[in-house]
């Protein structure tokens, strides 16, 4: 079986979880309160610079070139296509407000990213960063087909639901069945690991957001 045949059917409880989740219900009927979007998209921002940090990382550790050069587009998308395109809007349209706080969630799934990335096999790293590209797809899909009329978010779920974003979401999920495939039963297993926690990290990214928590220094 490919590893995201098989990681995914191993995180489909969670991902029927971040489905249900107040902050994505409430966006999918664009009644979500502003100051739980605007307190997100601060969060997002703060893990987009440093997950394309671990994706930029990830380029440098590969041999092949074009698995260099996709990562490298990874990360420029991250900063580009979600910080510069779709934060700005919504930072611009909803004059958003800054609260200068980090939630838990965004310190410790950045932390657990870098993590993988410097200290653990280079296959577990490309495991670790795909629910990002996949949940948000799968997520970004599903809330399209049952967006409410004239919703304020419309540009965020059109973003993660549209054909540009699905492009990358499938070229990270070759290179990591074709990495699966050629990995030890041991680097599998930690790959698939490595998948489901950021998985649950992506569940407690928008828990947090919704409730506004903040790590306590």
């Amino acid at each position: 079986m490919k590893f995201s045949q098989l990681a995914w059917q191993q995180n489909e409880s969670n991902y029927q979880a971040i489905i249900q989740q107040s902050f994505n219900q409430e966006l999918m009927n664009g009644v979500l309160a502003r100051d739980k979007f605007a307190y997100y998209i601060e969060q997002d921002s703060f893990y987009l610079q440093h997950f394309a940090r671990v994706l930029a990382h990830i380029a440098a550790r590969l041999d092949n070139s074009h698995d260099i050069l996709q990562f490298l587009d990874f990360a420029k998308g991250a900063v580009v296509a979600e910080q510069q395109v779709v934060h700005e809007h919504f930072r611009q349209q909803m004059n958003l407000k800054i609260s200068g706080q980090i939630s838990s969630a965004s310190l410790g799934y950045t932390s657990y990213l870098h993590f993988c990335s410097h200290n653990q096999a280079v296959e577990v790293a490309i495991a670790a960063v795909l629910p990002c590209f996949w949940i948000y797809y799968q997520l970004g899909c599903h809330i399209q087909q049952s967006s409410a009329a004239n919703n304020s978010y419309q540009l965020w779920i059109d973003n993660y639901a549209g054909e540009d974003f699905a492009r990358g979401v499938n070229a990270a999920i070759e290179i990591c069945d074709r990495y699966y495939a050629q990995a030890s039963s041991t680097v599998q297993q930690q790959m698939l690991v490595a998948f489901a926690t950021s998985a649950r990290w992506e569940y407690y990214f928008w828990e947090d957001a919704y409730h506004l928590r903040k790590f306590n220094f």
